[in-house]
């Protein structure tokens, strides 16, 4: 019993500290699937989830260039909003109330016939799945009743 007892204490302790850390989790995890999926720097300023509200944000989005570009980042997003109807997650259709962009700035450029978005993208095709039947592509759809897109 006693042992059932601390079981049930650690996975409580447990699981306040991923509520209590969540944005700090999502920001690393942000910041490092985007390095190994695209192959270059990805960083965040910060990220930000309201599980019981629904809410995502993050500020300073960067994406830099592939090796043998500028200094200057490939991609930056100042700041993303947006959020979800939590009862429609369950269903077929999940709606979004509202998703703010802001910030958006993009680099391309081409060095010796190759440009960067090539690079960034050649990256990405390891995780396509080429294969995929109409029926595996089928999925939840997204209805986004506010689109924000400024500066």
């Amino acid at each position: 019993m006693k042992k059932l007892l601390l079981l049930i204490v650690l996975f409580a302790v447990a699981l306040g500290a991923a509520v209590f850390y969540l944005d700090s989790i999502a920001k690393s995890a942000i910041e490092k699937g985007g390095t190994f999926a695209a192959g270059v720097d990805t960083k965040v300023d910060s990220a930000s989830i309201g599980l019981t509200a629904g809410t995502f944000s993050l500020s300073n989005l960067t994406i830099a260039n592939p090796a043998g570009y500028g200094a200057e980042p490939f991609f930056k997003l100042g700041k993303l909003e947006t959020g979800v109807s939590i009862g429609s997650l369950q269903q077929e259709v999940v709606e979004i109330p509202k998703l703010l962009i802001d910030g958006v700035a993009l680099r391309l450029e081409a060095k010796d016939g190759k440009a960067n978005y090539a690079v960034i993208t050649d990256n990405l095709k390891r995780f396509s799945s080429q294969g995929a039947t109409s029926e595996q592509k089928s999925g939840k759809k997204f209805i986004i009743r506010e689109l924000v897109i400024s500066n």
